[in-house]
């Protein structure tokens, strides 16, 4: 998705009629094979990276979504050498806080599908992989959410991270984009 349609659709959802800053945005989906590789007569298919055979997608059409999770989400060194139970509380308050954020998108159920994060930070004082450890957070609020049945790499092609300055919104848009598999 480029930075013209990430800001389209964040108009498209800041305009909606319930104030919440989250929607879907539909979008066609490429399922043809991905180009060939090089001096291979076949195309390469887009698949899991496991051996187990694909997860058919349950939408009935592919469609982009998108939500938003405001407020600066808890970096690493905002856990490391802490005492334990800080993680478990800081997973169990901003899990809540971002399952209703999913819900409040009315993101639907998908399969396989990429994910991807783009980062919008107050200013510079963090490193992008303190920032994007907050992923985990993230996946476990889809997971349980049932909005992708497990965050491993079975149902997961990738993740992609960008990482912004936006003084005055900080939060992270999470943009899940349904893969469509051949079996």
């Amino acid at each position: 998705m480029t930075e013209q349609e990430l800001q389209d659709a964040q108009r498209r959802i800041s305009k909606s009629k319930t104030g919440v800053r989250s929607g879907v945005v539909k979008h066609d989906v490429d399922t043809r094979p991905i180009a060939a590789d090089r001096g291979s007569a076949t195309p390469r298919q887009v698949g899991p990276r496991s051996s187990a055979l694909p997860v058919p997608n349950p939408a009935s059409s592919p469609t982009i979504q998108i939500f938003f999770v405001p407020g600066r989400l808890p970096g690493a060194n905002d856990i490391i050498r802490k005492h334990h139970m800080v993680y478990s509380r800081l997973k169990t308050q901003w899990g809540t806080t971002i399952a209703q954020c999913i819900r409040a998108a009315k993101i639907k159920c998908v399969g396989y599908c990429r994910i991807e994060f783009q980062w919008q930070e107050p200013n510079d004082n963090r490193d992008d992989d303190n920032v994007i450890f907050a992923q985990k957070f993230v996946l476990d609020a889809l997971r349980d959410t049932r909005i992708i049945p497990d965050d491993r790499r079975k149902y997961i092609y990738s993740l992609t991270h960008r990482v912004s300055v936006w003084p005055g919104n900080p939060g992270v848009h999470v943009t899940v984009i349904p893969m469509c598999v051949e079996v």
